[in-house]
């Protein structure tokens, strides 16, 4: 699935007016050497330049690696079969590792090459047959899941080896529509999703039963 100074400035020095020969009628005054003036402003100057230009040489990397990122981000994991292989092989990786409790736990959704619309997944309202809609999420969004249910409703029979098996998710909405939402950890509400439309994150999937 998936961006990169310097001279020397000699300090002023000390220059006055060189004392008179002794005469022998002495002066009434010595000279005093005068100091050149600007000396230590001019350093305080180059070293706030020097700051000054090392920040903006940091401030101009950090935007270019902030684009960068944002565009392999935005082209790195369209939807498609491609993808979705990929990231059910990442998904093997945790196959031993079961989710830390407490819940709930995240999945990704894969329904692009899952479901009729590859626009979204169906979120509906039971695990059952006659159950209604009540949402879609985004291809590749996340869902936060509670638990795993298997009811007698297979959507796809014969076809993938994922059954009657759906999760329970947090959803933020509990009347039937097809508008989109997002799942979070403490939406107020449930939904259900078909096991095959999801793929989980850092963990094996296996949840304890509704």
């Amino acid at each position: 699935m998936l961006a990169k100074k310097g001279g020397q400035q000699r300090k002023g020095g000390r220059s006055g007016t060189r004392p008179a020969q002794a005469s022998k009628t002495p002066s009434s005054k010595a000279t005093t050497p005068t100091p050149i003036e600007g000396s230590a402003s001019s350093d305080k100057s180059l070293k706030g330049s020097k700051i000054g230009a090392v920040a903006a040489i940091a401030a101009a990397l950090i935007a270019a690696a902030a684009t960068l990122l944002g565009a392999v981000l935005l082209t790195s994991d369209p939807p498609g079969p491609a993808t979705e292989e990929k990231l059910r092989e990442e998904a093997k990786k945790f196959e031993n590792v079961d989710p830390p409790a407490p819940g709930p736990w995240v999945f990704r959704v894969v329904a692009g090459s899952q479901v009729p619309d590859p626009q979204g997944l169906k979120v509906r309202s039971t695990s059952t047959r006659n159950a209604e809609q009540i949402g879609s999420v985004v291809d590749r969004q996340f869902v936060w899941a509670t638990c795993l249910e298997v009811s007698d409703f297979d959507p796809f029979p014969n076809i993938y080896e994922f059954g009657p098996v759906w999760y329970q998710i947090r959803w933020p909405n509990n009347t039937p529509t097809a508008q989109f939402f997002n799942s979070s950890p403490s939406a107020p509400y449930f939904g259900y999703v078909w096991s095959g439309s999801v793929v989980a994150q850092g963990h094996n999937g296996r949840l304890p039963a509704c």
